[in-house]
């Protein structure tokens, strides 16, 4: 049985809102685990990170030329500073879930490091918003039976999308989901 975990509400404002991903088992969330990684917490590029994300929040927008889309699957996507990654969904400009990620080294053992299944920590983050992607998009099925902003297999969404009371999503572990 896979895990189920909470889409939870870190900010919003003008520019859009940004939830996170917090596994039932885990006692912190994707978005607070990279930012407590080693070789993460306290840097300059994870305070640019911070800086752009709260600026895309209030003012901006998640727009697309800031996240990495290409070699992934919509609406999966890496947010990078540096050496930095952080892998995400971006649902739209104004939708974003911040997963985990961490520092890519150049070099592991002497070998260059090209792709990030040679970095553990950095496969298993991207993993995980994988599993949270298929999951989001399993409950949207569920719960429409007509996708009118279906387009090129990937559910378009809106803020309009994941707004309502709760400031959290709950997704059960697989297996007694309705």
């Amino acid at each position: 049985m896979e895990p189920g975990f909470e889409l939870i509400k870190i900010d919003w404002g003008d520019g859009g809102v940004l939830y996170t991903v917090e596994f039932d088992d885990e006692d912190l969330s994707e978005y607070e685990k990279f930012c407590r990684r080693p070789r993460v917490e306290g840097t300059d590029e994870l305070e640019d990170m911070e800086i752009q994300l709260d600026y895309m929040l209030d003012e901006r927008g998640y727009v697309e030329h800031v996240f990495k889309t290409e070699k992934y699957e919509a609406p999966e996507c890496a947010y990078h500073k540096g050496r930095l990654r952080m892998y995400c969904l971006r649902y739209s400009s104004s939708v974003l879930v911040a997963g985990s990620g961490g520092y890519k080294p150049e070099e592991i053992d002497g070998e260059e490091v090209t792709r990030l299944q040679d970095v553990d920590h950095l496969d298993r983050a991207f993993k995980n918003i994988q599993y949270v992607r298929s999951r989001i998009s399993r409950r949207l099925s569920l719960a429409q039976s007509v996708h009118p902003r279906l387009r090129d297999n990937c559910l378009q969404l809106t803020d309009e999308d994941f707004v309502g009371p709760p400031e959290a999503f709950e997704f059960e572990p697989t297996g007694t989901e309705t």
